[in-house]
């Protein structure tokens, strides 16, 4: 049987993007890292409350959770979590090359 799989070329870094940012606009490169580091501080706390997060054009963030069952609410304990994540739902389609 076959998949679609996602081909990826390379990666590009945190820093590259506020290097990006900093050249078509007026924002110095420390001043686009310290507003991207505040909205990833923002995102976890955010995430860790029980929020979605509506970013816009970027996207909709929000936290999974994976878990053994129960029969009964009462029965559930936390030792029952055994995996977490963040899902990302971008706001646009992806586009193809």
């Amino acid at each position: 049987k076959y998949y679609a799989q996602a081909k990826y070329d390379g990666v590009t870094a945190q820093a590259d993007i506020a290097q990006m940012v900093s050249q078509i606009s007026a924002i110095s490169v420390g001043d686009v890292l310290s507003v991207m580091n505040t909205v990833s501080m923002l995102l976890s706390m955010e995430l860790s409350n029980g929020r979605i997060v509506d970013l816009g054009d970027l996207g909709r963030f929000r936290a999974t959770l994976r878990s053994k069952s129960c029969d009964k609410p009462e029965e559930f304990k936390r030792e029952m979590i055994h995996g977490n994540r963040v899902i990302l739902s971008l706001a646009h389609r992806y586009v193809t090359r």
